[in-house]
């Protein structure tokens, strides 16, 4: 299981969880992150290793506005059976 940690658009977090909710993700934290401009909102997600890519594609669709360095993806080994790790 991998959790992946993302920065994203605010304006697009309602897709990107629908988007994120069809490929079978089900844990998921956002918060959200209010600057000048533009909004960011960080994403907090667990999926199965084999959904990384498919995760990843859905957020640089769509979580970024398309300018350069919009977005920040990060990905970390996750054992739910780990008493200190919570996502």
């Amino acid at each position: 299981m991998k959790k992946i940690t993302a920065y994203v658009n605010t304006l697009r977090v309602q897709h990107l969880m629908e988007e994120l909710s069809a490929l079978g993700v089900r844990e998921l934290k956002v918060k959200d992150y209010f600057s000048p401009f533009p909004k960011i909102s960080y994403m907090k997600l667990l999926c199965e290793d084999d959904k990384v890519e498919k995760v990843r594609s859905v957020i640089d669709r769509i979580g970024a506005t398309g300018t350069a360095c919009d977005h920040c993806f990060r990905i970390t080994d996750f054992d739910p059976g780990a008493p200190t790790q919570s996502l």
